[in-house]
């Protein structure tokens, strides 16, 4: 109706064409498309009619018309070698002819363009799951001021799906700078999708040892960390010593607590320097080994920790800043572990899939069926019944 009552207006054939684009109907698209192209000639208007070229150009490529495409997307790449629309275009026809280094190189310019496009950070993370995609991107970026370059590929890929490459990239990024804790920060957390706590547990450690004087002001620092962290050789091997057999003596044992300490009282105190922004990843880091080792059912060592960590956190709004998602698991795992006894007894497992809330109910004991079980929490982060869609990339899908 837009098109038929404003038949001068090229938005309205834009926007028909798009529709069309989206529901797959390319031949009609395409006939939207040069129905604008036609107005912006009209116009004498140069941008318009490039970017109607490559609008048209699109729609040929999808309806079969590859050849046509791909001459209209050169057409204007010859002139503007920036040109988004036609860099999307070229990029999609590389893709499609198996040019996995050529397409690479276009994605790669389309996200310093468009940092903010989706289209385009997935398309790069699928090129980056091919070994020459990954190899070409090593040749461009080297050096330690390519840290930051690999840190935000990385980001970027892991929201579509490409966490094994993520991984990846974030370990280049903390080669390159490993006085880094929101470069290790994010490592755990990815790690995290993978359910390799070890790991993440693993590379805090390392990240303390070789930072020692890192501190988050004068609370809480990598050294004091590391000397409550350092014994523990494996995080699984040291769950596993905790955990009793079920025997009769054992079951008939007295209960103790854990004695973690109340939390203390968040209200706030404007007298107190602003952590830095450095200061607040370090905290999160922090945070996160008690986020481990809950989830790992290393119950033991997280009291100490909760100890060093609660000072950091008086008169502090924590849950307003940048570590929000961290201070709000140590929050709940502070206050779960005040209920938690032992001795740990390793009844059957009955596990329990979820997000955040999979931990509450998590190494308590219950009856099912006439048997003690224990609840083992199998925690995914972003855990949504809409991610397991044929269509979904996002990594908690993973």
């Amino acid at each position: 109706k837009g098109v038929v009552a404003y038949p001068d207006d090229i938005d309205f054939f834009v926007g028909l064409g798009d529709a069309m684009m989206g529901i797959k109907a390319y031949m009609n698209a395409t006939q939207s498309y040069v129905a604008a192209l036609t107005l912006a000639e009209h116009l004498l208007d140069s941008e318009k009619i490039d970017n109607m070229k490559m609008l048209a150009g699109r729609a040929l490529y999808r309806n079969g018309s590859e050849d046509a495409g791909v001459q209209l997307f050169m057409s204007v790449l010859q002139k503007n070698e920036e040109h988004v629309l036609a860099l999307h275009g070229y990029g999609e026809a590389l893709r499609d002819k198996g040019k996995i280094e050529e397409a690479t190189k276009v994605y790669l310019k389309l996200l310093i363009l468009e940092p903010q496009n989706k289209e385009v950070k997935e398309n790069l993370a699928n090129m980056l799951k091919h070994e020459v995609a990954m190899s070409l991107l090593m040749e461009h970026l080297k050096g330690e001021s390519s840290a930051p370059a690999f840190a935000f590929i990385a980001t970027t890929v892991k929201d579509y799906g490409a966490v094994d490459e993520s991984i990846f990239l974030f370990k280049k990024a903390m080669e390159l700078n490993p006085d880094s804790a929101s470069y290790c920060l994010n490592l755990v957390h990815t790690l995290e999708v993978k359910g390799d706590y070890k790991e993440g547990f693993n590379l805090i450690k390392q990240f303390c040892r070789n930072n020692r004087r890192q501190a988050v002001g004068h609370y809480i620092s990598c050294s004091q960390m590391l000397e409550l962290i350092e014994p523990v050789d494996n995080l699984d091997k040291y769950k596993d010593s905790l955990w009793l057999d079920r025997t009769p003596s054992i079951e008939n044992q007295a209960k103790h607590d854990f004695e973690v300490e109340e939390q203390i009282p968040i209200t706030p105190d404007p007298s107190l320097r602003q952590y830095t922004t450095e200061e607040l990843d370090l905290l999160a880091l922090f945070a996160t080994i008690v986020k481990l080792a809950y989830a790992s059912g290393a119950l033991d060592i997280i009291a100490k920790i909760i100890h060093v960590i609660e000072p950091a956190r008086a008169g502090r709004q924590l849950h307003l800043t940048s570590i929000r998602n961290e201070m709000a698991y140590y929050s709940c795992i502070t206050m779960l572990m005040r209920t938690q006894t032992k001795p740990l007894i390793n009844y059957r497992p009955l596990y329990v899939i979820g997000d955040s809330h999979s931990l509450s109910p998590a190494w308590r004991t219950i009856h099912f069926r006439g048997e003690k079980r224990l609840l083992y929490p199998l925690l995914v982060t972003g855990l949504k019944i809409w991610h397991l869609r044929d269509e979904s990339l996002f990594f908690p899908k993973n």
